[in-house]
């Protein structure tokens, strides 16, 4: 599930959020159901980044089994699944 306050990104739509111009991102890129202290922390960021002018936060959930979903985005930032 994408936390409140975040935008759920992927392959797909992950450079065209980039993209939009005059915009901050913080993006995380982690298991699709992360959990503990840095997760409730993101919400946190998340939920208050809300009010901040041209800064957007993004998730994007990289599955590790079946489909690999997003798991170009891990590659391409040389990412190893232990990094979750």
């Amino acid at each position: 599930a994408t936390v409140q306050g975040a935008i759920k990104l992927d392959n797909y739509t992950f450079d065209k959020v980039l993209a939009l111009p005059q915009q901050r991102f913080l993006i995380k890129i982690d298991k699709p159901y992360a959990y503990g202290e840095k997760e409730d922390a993101f919400k946190v960021l998340a939920k208050a980044a809300h009010s901040v002018p041209q800064f957007l936060v993004g998730e994007v959930p990289v599955q590790e089994f079946g489909e690999k979903d997003n798991d170009g985005i891990r590659e391409r930032f040389n990412l190893k699944k232990e990094d979750f």
